[in-house]
């Protein structure tokens, strides 16, 4: 179905808000059709705001998407009109969690709007993208309910952590060649795959042994992913029932919370995203009951009180320390704020604060980096903040994590890290277990130490993380021998450390939360439009054996 034609693909239609509601002149309306992911439209903190666009002649309107900024709308509608007075809603919820949401609806109007009644957050509405489709005097037939955004990450309460399906029996509709068998979607190596024929449909099936209770599968896909796809159980691998359906997948790591029984699992693709065939690093299965807490979308607030300490801890290990920031202030026997505007010698321009940046939202911590009053982009020009557990808590192994949401933009860069107690950088080892720059959707996890002549060494891996700033977990498991690191439970990279040389990765090791802006790997900002960056921690927790 076409896109209809908004600023964001035919110049010069028009999108419009009511007076007073842009937050800035940095924000108005035009940025939410104008194509451009890294720009927003972001109203008032106020009730009921709206957003309007005019798209020059009535048309059957069939879609939209919305793509939020942290500052979602919790209760919305959207409405069609002929005239810009008369409004007709189709489509309404008061349940919403920001995130990229596809409507599939059923109206006709020149003027299609987002009328919001109840914030998410305490800022105002805020959209990196309003996108209506459709077609031009042909009417519409669908069925108005809303399509769940396949890349959300949610987390399921009473959802085990055991991947029932590892080495279970495989097999698959077809294979690419003998190096892609079924069964090296279930071997637990993020590093092999499987690859079917380059043809539609095609399927690939997991055997558990007995029927289960499925709440959450996680498809890690290769570049050949599937673009429509249903995940289906069957107490016999003959007879299926869909349990999740989508047409609008974009590849990368997702992780779907479910309901549904079955002793057979199934991934049954109909359309492909590429022109190859269907291609799964990693096809995951876990058991217990669903009980999800909505998934925010870019940078967003959670819409309900995260998972808390007392969280099952994933088996075989066992929980030693958490901050779940629960507020109303940084607990500063956990966490220290580093200070200043010294480039930190990486030239980044923010000037990091002793948590005047920082605030709690549900549960949530938020780092905010925000232009200083009257400043221009430049060194300094902006407040942002740098947080550490340096003498305060350490570790030395283990499993850790944190439940992140990051914001985007050019020379946005925030990171989740580690750093060695004792000695200078880099003899003392980083770990980089969560590093993102500029609108990529891609992590970097790396690892810095000295080599035996006392030279920088580093060795790392990025992966792509589909709905890149919605919330993720983001860990690593950590012995003697290696460090796993992970995206959403799915091991991505393993790096042997047994032979770098001492006390890199062998000594306890602190925490470091921070949101730099600008510096000489992600480059610089060059628009002050990005401001405010949001940065949200749900989580950040130590396991061992």
């Amino acid at each position: 179905m076409p896109v209809l034609p908004s600023v964001a693909f035919a110049a010069g239609v028009p999108a419009f808000s009511i007076d007073a509601s842009i937050e800035n002149a940095g924000t108005p309306a035009a940025n939410a059709t104008d194509g451009n992911t890294g720009t927003r439209w972001a109203s008032a903190f106020s009730n009921p705001q709206w957003l309007q666009v005019d798209l020059g002649a009535t048309a059957s309107v069939t879609g939209v998407t919305l793509i939020w900024e942290a500052a979602y709308g919790r209760s919305f509608q959207i409405q069609t009109s002929p005239n810009a007075t008369t409004w007709t809603s189709i489509y309404s919820t008061t349940t919403g969690t920001g995130g990229t949401q596809t409507l599939t609806v059923s109206g006709t109007g020149r003027y299609v709007r987002m009328y919001g009644t109840v914030r998410g957050t305490g800022y105002g509405y805020s959209l990196w993208e309003f996108q209506v489709f459709g077609s031009f005097g042909i009417a519409a037939t669908p069925t108005p309910t809303a399509i769940a955004t396949p890349t959300a990450t949610p987390v399921a309460t009473g959802c085990g952590t055991t991947n029932v399906a590892l080495n279970k029996p495989a097999t698959a509709s077809s294979i690419q060649n003998a190096g892609y068998p079924a069964s090296a979607a279930f071997d637990g190596n993020a590093g092999t795959r499987w690859s079917s024929a380059a043809s539609d449909p095609q399927w690939l099936r997991v055997d558990l042994g007995s029927t289960q209770s499925i709440c959450r599968v996680v498809l890690n896909w290769e570049a050949a992913y599937g673009r429509a796809f249903q995940i289906q159980t069957s107490p016999n691998g003959t007879t299926w029932t869909s349990i999740y359906s989508t047409t609008t997948a974009t590849g990368g790591i997702q992780t779907l919370n479910i309901a549904g029984t079955g002793r057979y699992v199934r991934m049954y693709g109909t359309v492909r995203g590429t022109g190859y065939g269907y291609s799964l690093w990693e096809f995951s299965v876990y058991t217990g009951t669903s009980g999800p807490t909505p998934t925010p979308g870019p940078t967003a607030t959670p819409t309900a009180t995260p998972t808390g300490p007392t969280a099952t801890p994933p088996a075989g290990w066992n929980l030693v320390w958490s901050d779940e920031f629960n507020g109303p202030s940084v607990d500063t026997s956990n966490w220290s704020f580093q200070t200043g505007c010294s480039g930190w010698g990486n030239g980044e321009w923010e000037d990091y604060t002793s948590g005047a940046n920082t605030s709690f939202a549900s549960g949530v911590l938020v780092i905010e980096a925000r232009m200083k009053s009257g400043a221009a982009l430049g060194n300094c020009g902006m407040t942002s903040t740098r947080m550490t557990t340096s003498g305060k808590r350490s570790f030395l192994y283990g499993k850790m994590e944190a439940r992140i949401a990051i914001p985007m933009g050019q020379g946005i860069w925030p990171a989740f890290w580690m750093m060695g107690n004792t000695g200078g950088w880099p003899s003392n080892g980083e770990f980089d277990i969560m590093e993102h720059i500029n609108s990529t959707d891609q992590n970097v996890g790396t690892l810095h130490w000295a080599n035996s002549s006392g030279a920088h060494a580093s060795s790392g891996k990025s992966v792509t993380v589909a709905n890149m700033t919605g919330y993720h977990t983001y860990g690593i498991e950590w012995d003697a021998t290696q460090i796993k690191f992970f995206v959403d439970g799915i091991n991505y990279n393993t790096i042997n450390i047994s032979a770098v040389p001492q006390p890199a990765f062998h000594q306890a090791s602190y925490f470091l939360l921070n949101l730099a802006i600008g510096g000489a790997w992600p480059g610089y900002p060059t628009s002050t439009s990005i401001m405010p960056a949001r940065y949200y921690i749900d989580y950040v927790r130590v396991y061992q054996h």
